[in-house]
């Protein structure tokens, strides 16, 4: 009998219903094979789980993310605090003031306007930082008129940070383009230039 209900009723899908109507002799045995089916059913039906591969001993997310192309690049450099800078260069411009004016727009016939100056505005980082340094001397043509004057050299009156935060004033002040200038960009204007005496315009290839 047993084997009878197995082979027509566990491999064809015995119901409980069908236990239970089964003597109560046969209903343990049937009562696993029963069981017996329906774990190897859910066996058969389970979809294969996907291998998850772990990351070698030693290897970091990062390096992980950078193999599968995933690439983060963080920044670690600070801000620049052009409010800061703003405040400091207003500051260290006195000195600039008494030539060229408190306005930016100097005297004319004698001291040349840095607002809305072509100057300021086309000079890179690293000439407008080697002008202040080292100073300007001889025939000067800005804003389409010329000038004859000396411009005092400040490598041995501002620091670096100060004239940083001159030139970022000069150029964010008097509608001039805006911008900024760092303290490390000068230390490179000041180290190429040790040596250098005051300048004159045709030193100057950025200038437009």
């Amino acid at each position: 009998m047993i084997k009878t209900l197995w082979t027509l009723g566990v491999f064809s899908g015995l119901s409980a219903a069908g236990i239970v109507a089964c003597s109560d002799t046969d209903k343990p045995v049937l009562t696993a094979l029963a069981d017996s089916r329906l774990a190897l059913l859910n066996k058969e039906i389970e979809p294969k789980a996907k291998k998850t591969e772990e990351p070698a001993a030693g290897t970091s997310e990062d390096t992980k993310g950078a193999a599968e192309g995933d690439v983060k690049v963080v920044d670690d450099k600070p801000a620049f605090d052009l409010e800061r800078a703003m405040t400091k260069g207003k500051e260290a411009y006195l000195i600039c003031s008494a030539c060229h004016q408190a306005t930016g727009a100097g005297i004319p016939g004698a001291f040349p306007p840095i607002a809305k100056s072509n100057w300021v505005n086309s000079l890179s980082n690293d000439e407008f930082s080697k002008l202040i340094l080292n100073g300007l001397q001889g025939e000067v043509e800005v804003n389409g008129t010329k000038y004859h004057g000396v411009m005092t050299p400040q490598k041995a009156i501002m620091d670096d940070q100060k004239i940083a935060d001159v030139i970022t004033y000069v150029k964010n002040s008097w509608g001039n383009e805006g911008g900024h200038v760092t303290v490390e960009e000068v230390k490179a204007a000041r180290d190429a230039t040790a040596d250098q005496g005051m300048m004159k315009q045709e030193d100057f290839t950025t200038l437009k």
